[in-house]
């Protein structure tokens, strides 16, 4: 599909047209997003019981782009939660005004659902539902679902190339920081301690087999001095989230 920046959200050239269109460009460039909460269940694929402790993050991407492809712009938003006994999680809805000209696409947003020892499962969302005097009502297509986990495969050379794929890749936008976009000011770590310790307990499981990985929880605190001087003053570093661990 397509996307096209609005012609008012395009720069203006003429100084002329950039002061009278000023007001007009700041009001048709921004969004106010209302998003529904998001509640489901996760269970094990095999016994078909409710897994309690499952971490769920939810990541709101913005992109900027047309032909040419999406290019990271920022998140608009960053959450995470856990299942209880019953399997249950659940997000608020809440509502969002965004007026950077970007848009959110596939990742509207993107879900990620992981517990070490299991295979982490994400799903996205593509709305464009249009605005309605300026407000976008959005809904996550996982909504009322019921997702399946699976243990760990016990074949080595099947847990190697799954972990190709595995949720560190997704997790990419925590050290994301473009500062054209303020995301320098963001530190989304803070945002989802739960999911990286969960990825720090995978690395020990993966390590017990024999498997060298390198976890996002690793790569996070080992190199805290990098991402924390990026992230600015603002931001508590990876290394004082986890209290100075390195292991």
């Amino acid at each position: 599909m397509a996307h096209f920046k609005p012609l008012s959200c395009l720069p203006l050239k003429t100084p002329l047209l950039a002061i009278l269109a000023a007001l007009l460009q700041l009001a048709s460039c921004s969004v106010t997003y209302q998003f529904d909460p998001i509640e489901a269940w996760v269970i094990d694929a095999v016994t078909r019981n409710p897994i309690e402790g499952v971490v769920v993050t939810a990541n709101w991407e913005l992109v900027t782009g047309g032909l040419d492809g999406p290019r990271y712009y920022g998140q608009l938003d960053v959450r995470e939660t856990v299942t209880d006994k019953n399997g249950r999680f659940y997000f608020a809805g809440f509502s969002k005004t965004d007026s950077s000209g970007a848009e959110l696409r596939d990742s509207d947003p993107q879900i990620l659902i992981f517990k070490a020892g299991y295979q982490f499962q994400r799903f996205t969302s593509e709305r464009h539902n249009g605005s309605d005097w300026g407000i976008s009502r959005r809904s996550a297509a996982i909504n009322g679902k019921t997702i399946q986990l699976r243990v760990l495969p016990a074949d080595k050379s099947t847990i190697r190339q799954f972990h190709s794929e595995l949720v560190n890749s997704r997790l990419s936008f925590l050290t994301k920081m473009t500062p054209t976009s303020n995301e320098a000011k963001n530190c989304y770590w803070q945002n989802i301690p739960r999911m990286l310790l969960e990825t720090k307990a995978h690395e020990e499981i993966l390590k017990g087999l024999g498997i060298d990985y390198s976890s996002a929880y690793l790569d996070l605190v080992a190199n805290s001095d990098n991402y924390a001087a990026k992230a600015g003053a603002n931001c508590l570093s990876p290394k004082d989230l986890f209290g100075g661990a390195t292991k």
